[in-house]
Formats: structure tokens, C-alpha cells, sequence
């Protein structure tokens, strides 16, 4: 068993479960397993904990979450950096570090990823394919002898998305809705699974901004086609990107996943996706965007265009 541990990659639910199954093998107590997370707290003090001994336990596990520094070394002061170091080159015996960095984009370049690479376990989990989506969400309903008709699964990942989180709430509620030995149709898939605009509006205004043309009509061809009106997508585009710069801001000012949470009334789910697209996008690019609505916003209110044809102007001419 090695001491430390690095799980990173684009599927937070398959690296949770990595590390999940990876604590289960460590012959621990829950009482004796802490998570940090490195926006919340510093490296220092997570190091401390880690060097302490565990208490009647033979092991005590430690779960740093958010480890941005793998992305970019440069937020580790060189005390900090010097420190980490050091821990990672002679690591307490009796404690597991893990490195929850799912969608850190790891900098392999970098002298503590080199380190790691030496002294611990890396673990890269790529996301999966359409094919490997389809494998994993009948494995989840095989083994309650639960079948899905092919059809139903392009819809229900049509819905979903790529979010695996979301797609396990919904896959339980299935199994719950069908019993064992049921079968999944799409009419089933539109009476359980829940449809929710603003995720889908959030995923649209991340396609628009990325100029992935086919994603964007998919994505707004299925809003509009669940009755959603274009003046409503319109607002909730406009109100996605500004409180996309809004977090960009804050985590300029140096605010914390937590702070933001707080601050823009998120749950930590949201505040950890928005956080993670205002980071992976670039400022200048969602000005533009905010600008180009206020833009087909004036022509519309001035009557030069209706709001069905400004909007999809702006989708499909990408």
C-alpha cells in the first residue's frame, strides 16, 4: 500500500468511487478519515495533521480536495512549496494522503506532479465516451435485473448530460420508479426523469461560448421541444454569463469555493461547477458574450428583431 495517492481527470463520480474503493482497503475507523479542502484550508495545516500520528488505528487517511496547485505551482508560496516537498519525499507511514484533483488539469511538467510521480500512486481517469456511458449507466440498472430500451438511453443522457452525479440521483430514482426486473422506456424516462432548464442553460451558454455549433442546437433544439419559451432562455443565458464573471471576479479577489457558495446563494454542488468553468474559461471571451447580448438585447426592445430570431441568430451563427 503506498502513502500517497493522486486521482485526477474530467469524472468526479468515477474518481469519488476510485477513492472510496481505495479507503476500503486501509484498515482505518470513519473516525480516523478527514477531508480538507485545499480552498479552504492551508497547506501548512493539512502537512501538520498528516505528519501527527493516527490514534488506535493503524492508519489514518487524509483527502485533500480542490489540490489546485497541481494545475499551477505558482499558488504555493516557496515555504509552501519547500514543505509539501519535503512531506512527499518522506511521508508519514501511518498516514494515506490522497489527492482528490478531479477536473484539476494536472501540470505534468510540474515539480510536484514529477515528485508524485516517483513516491506515489497516480491514478488519470479520462472521461468516457458515449459507448462507455451507455456500458456504465446499464451496468448501474443490471444489477437490479433492471433493462433500458435504446432509445431511452439516448434520451435519458440527452436530459442529464454529462454529469455523472446527476445521472446517478436519476438512475435511482429509476430503479426506485420500475422495481427489479423492470424495463426502462422512453416514456418512462419523460414521467421520472427530472428536467431542469437552468442546468441546461448552463450547459448551452458553456457551448455557446465555446463555439461547439452542434452541442448548442442539440442543447436548444430540446429546451425549446420541453417548453421553454425564448424569451425565458434568453434571460437565463444573460443571467448565466454575468454571474459566470461575477465568480470570475471573486476568484481573482482570492474568494474561496465556500465564499462564493455563500455569497451567490449556491449549494456546494453548484458553486464547485461554477468555480470550475469560471476557471477554465477566459474573461475576456464571456465579456464579449455578455456584450453581444446587451447588444441583440437593444435591438430587440428597439424592435429591429423578435427575440425568436435574434436568439437564434446567435446560436446558429456561430
Amino acid at each position: 500500500m503506498k502513502n500517497l495517492y493522486l486521482f485526477y481527470g474530467e469524472e468526479p463520480l468515477i474518481i469519488k468511487n476510485k477513492i472510496n474503493n481505495t479507503i476500503k482497503q486501509i484498515p482505518t475507523s470513519e473516525y480516523s478519515i478527514t477531508t480538507y479542502d485545499y480552498e479552504e484550508t492551508r497547506i501548512f495545516d493539512i502537512i501538520q495533521d498528516a505528519s501527527m500520528p493516527p490514534f488506535l488505528v493503524d492508519y489514518k487517511v487524509i483527502v485533500i480536495k480542490n489540490p489546485h496547485f497541481f494545475e499551477n505551482q505558482e499558488m504555493l508560496s516557496d515555504q509552501e512549496l519547500n514543505s509539501l516537498k519535503r512531506y512527499l519525499n518522506n511521508p508519514n507511514e501511518s498516514t494515506i494522503l490522497i489527492f482528490d484533483a478531479a477536473n484539476v488539469k494536472v501540470d505534468k511538467k510540474s515539480t510536484i506532479f514529477k515528485i508524485f510521480m516517483k513516491v506515489g500512486e497516480v491514478s488519470q481517469t479520462e472521461e468516457l465516451t458515449s459507448v462507455e456511458l451507455t456500458g456504465w449507466l446499464r451496468r448501474q440498472l443490471q444489477t437490479h435485473n433492471i433493462t433500458i430500451k435504446d432509445d431511452a438511453i439516448k434520451l435519458f443522457f440527452n436530459i442529464v448530460s454529462r454529469d455523472l452525479f446527476a445521472a446517478q440521483n436519476e438512475i435511482n430514482k429509476l430503479i426506485n420508479y420500475v422495481g427489479p426486473g423492470g424495463v426502462i422506456t422512453t416514456q418512462i424516462i419523460n414521467d421520472v426523469v427530472t428536467k431542469e432548464p437552468e442546468k441546461d442553460v448552463f450547459s448551452l451558454t458553456n457551448a455557446i461560448i465555446e463555439e461547439d455549433k452542434q452541442k448548442v442546437i442539440n442543447i436548444y433544439q430540446r429546451l425549446i421541444k420541453d417548453g421553454n419559451s425564448p424569451s425565458y432562455l434568453f434571460s437565463l443565458i444573460a443571467k448565466t454569463l454575468r454571474e459566470l464573471i461575477i465568480v470570475q471576479a471573486m476568484l481573482e479577489e482570492g474568494y474561496k469555493q465556500g465564499e462564493i457558495a455563500e455569497a451567490m446563494n449556491y449549494s456546494s454542488g453548484r458553486a464547485y461547477y461554477a468555480v470550475k468553468n469560471a476557471r477554465s474559461i477566459k474573461p475576456q471571451v464571456v465579456q464579449e458574450y455578455i456584450e453581444r447580448l446587451g447588444n441583440l438585447d437593444y435591438k430587440i426592445k428597439s424592435g429591429q428583431i423578435d427575440i425568436n430570431t435574434g436568439l437564434e441568430f446567435l446560436i446558429f451563427g456561430l
